[in-house]
C-alpha cells in the first residue's frame, strides 16, 4: 500500500472520497492531515478497571487556560475533526511536537478501518505534567491506498462507531458504547468465548490495573 501525499489529500477531500469536517487546508502536511484536541476529557475513577463491567468515569471540559495533564493517568479525549474514508485506510499518529513534550496521544488504537468516518477517540498519557489546550494540533492522520478490486461496501466498517455524536467512552452505559470492551458482551452460544481467547491477562498502564478476562471453558 502507498500513502497519499499533500495534493492527493486535498484532491480526494474535494472529490468527497475523504471526509474531513471541519476542514482547514493549512492543516494538510506533506503526507498527512493534522487533527486537533477536542474540549471534553474523561478519566477513570475506580481501580482496578474491569473489561466485563461498566467502569466509572469523570468527565470535564478543557477551559481557556488549558488543562494540566499529569503522569500515571489515562485521559480519554477526542479529535475535533470527523475524519475518514470509504476509499482509503486512515491511520493515526501523534505529532512530533507533542512527543517532544512527553505526550502520547494513542496507546494502541491508531489503526483505522476503511468506512469509518467520525471523530477519533484518543488515549492520552504524559511522562510529566503538561498543559494542553482544546484546539491543539495533537495528532495527524494519513491515508493508505487499498486494492479497489476488494473495496466493496460489505468489506467496509459497519461497527458501533459508524457515526457517534461525540467521542466514545468505554462501557459507558446508557448510550451502550463499548470502546474499550475487549470481548463481546455476550459469549457465543453455549456460554463460551472462542478457544483462542482463553486465559487471563493483566496489564499495567501507569497506575491503571486493567484485567482482561478470557473464558477457560
Amino acid at each position: 500500500m502507498s500513502i497519499l501525499l499533500c495534493d492527493e489529500i486535498k484532491e480526494e477531500h474535494l472529490s468527497g472520497k475523504i471526509l474531513i469536517d471541519p476542514y482547514n487546508e493549512s492543516f494538510v502536511g506533506p503526507n498527512s492531515y493534522d487533527v486537533r484536541l477536542g474540549s471534553e476529557i474523561s478519566v477513570y475513577k475506580n481501580f482496578p478497571l474491569d473489561s466485563r463491567k461498566e467502569n466509572t468515569i469523570t468527565t470535564s471540559n478543557i477551559g481557556p487556560s488549558g488543562l494540566i495533564f499529569k503522569p500515571n493517568t489515562l485521559y480519554l479525549a477526542h479529535t475535533i475533526e470527523k475524519i475518514g474514508s470509504d476509499y482509503y485506510v486512515p491511520m493515526y499518529e501523534g505529532r512530533s511536537s507533542m512527543a517532544r513534550l512527553g505526550v502520547q496521544s494513542h496507546l494502541s488504537a491508531g489503526f483505522g478501518d476503511i468506512g469509518f468516518k467520525s471523530q477519533w477517540t484518543l488515549e492520552i498519557i504524559v511522562t510529566h505534567p503538561v498543559i494542553l489546550y482544546a484546539g491543539d494540533r495533537i495528532g495527524q492522520i494519513h491515508f493508505q491506498n487499498v486494492n479497489d478490486k476488494y473495496n466493496i461496501k460489505a468489506n467496509r466498517y459497519h461497527g458501533k462507531y459508524v457515526d457517534p455524536s461525540t467521542f466514545v467512552i468505554p462501557l459507558l452505559t446508557k448510550r451502550g458504547w463499548t470502546f474499550l470492551r475487549i470481548f463481546p458482551k455476550n459469549p457465543s452460544p453455549g456460554g463460551h468465548y472462542p478457544r483462542s481467547r482463553r486465559g487471563t491477562i493483566s496489564m499495567i498502564v501507569g497506575r491503571i490495573d486493567l484485567h482482561i478476562y478470557h473464558d477457560n471453558g
